[in-house]
């Protein structure tokens, strides 16, 4: 182990922990949530964006964990491999957000616990099992983000009404598909390609899990707040549109890191412009994500 600084600590977590991505974590189950019709019980948000912070961190340990010995041969300079943070204190805080996932999830509902486990499972499977599969590593990955979003479903039940619950899979399968794309472009990130696999499932993605949610904000009361949500979804869409130009040609490593970390940044527009509909002040939290996980991008890495 070295003997680092605190700053120099810190600095290790947030490499590890990837914290430019940690800013989209939280808000997959609380649109969950409000699109099953939950906006009623507010008091639920915050325990929703805890637990699905803490099981995404989770992830994040316990990828660089089951990655150490390919980390130490490819990418010796990550956390782990080059003994800035141990072993065992990634594997000790890998148990506590487990634990702590599941403690803060089952506050927002009687049944929510139960999709925080199947959202856990589904985290190591992909880790420790997918990983070397073209088509299942991605579908994992995406599969991870859709169980995040039907935990906040799950804490809205009983009372969704059967279109809610439409609007819910329609935009489930289009999060997917989009998750599922991300995810198929970065793999071979640091080979040359005459163009990005997936780019046509995240855009095709972007746009179906875009319409779900303009559908669902058009079926509120109009109102500027209704308005600015769809002007952001829109901004959501030409975000998306820029990588997939990009990804038709061939593009160096490091531009295709950029992209995919810029593709996972423009989450928290989709993400802002739904919650921002139903809970203005909880959608300004969301929003003010972004400028912050572009400011941690410039330092962290978050492909």
């Amino acid at each position: 182990m070295k003997d680092l600084t605190v700053a120099e600590k810190i600095s290790a977590w947030g490499r590890l922990l990837r914290l430019p991505n940690l800013f989209t974590a939280p808000w997959d189950p609380v649109c969950g949530f409000l699109i099953a019709g939950g906006a009623a019980h507010s008091e639920k948000i915050a325990s929703l964006a805890a637990g699905a912070l803490c099981a995404y961190a989770f992830g994040l340990l316990t990828n660089d964990i089951a990655d150490l010995k390919t980390d130490e041969k490819e990418r010796p300079d990550r956390p782990l491999p080059a003994g800035e943070i141990s072993l065992k204190a990634a594997s000790i805080a890998a148990v506590a957000l487990c634990f702590l996932a599941l403690e803060l999830i089952s506050i927002a509902g009687q049944y929510t616990c139960f999709g925080m486990m199947g959202l856990l499972v589904t985290i190591l499977l992909y880790n420790y099992c997918g990983r070397s599969h073209s088509l299942l590593s991605p579908a994992l990955m995406a599969l991870c983000r859709i169980l995040s979003f039907g935990v906040g479903v799950i804490a809205a039940l009983p009372g969704i009404s059967p279109v809610s619950m439409t609007l819910c899979i329609l935009f489930a399968c289009g999060y997917f598909l989009l998750i599922f794309g991300i995810t198929l472009a970065a793999r071979r990130e640091t080979d040359l390609l005459p163009c990005r696999p997936g780019r046509n499932l995240l855009f095709s993605g972007a746009l179906l899990a875009g319409c779900a949610g303009a559908a669902w904000i058009g079926s509120m009361t109009f109102s500027m707040i209704q308005a600015v949500s769809c002007v952001f979804l829109l901004l959501f869409i030409l975000a998306v549109a820029a990588p997939w130009r990009q990804f038709r040609k061939q593009l160096e490593p490091a531009a295709v890191q950029k992209w995919i970390g810029f593709l996972i940044r423009s989450l928290i527009l989709l993400q802002g412009a739904l919650i921002l509909s139903a809970s203005p002040v909880c959608g300004i939290v969301v929003l003010c994500c972004l400028p912050l996980a572009v400011l941690a991008s410039r330092k962290f890495y978050g492909s």
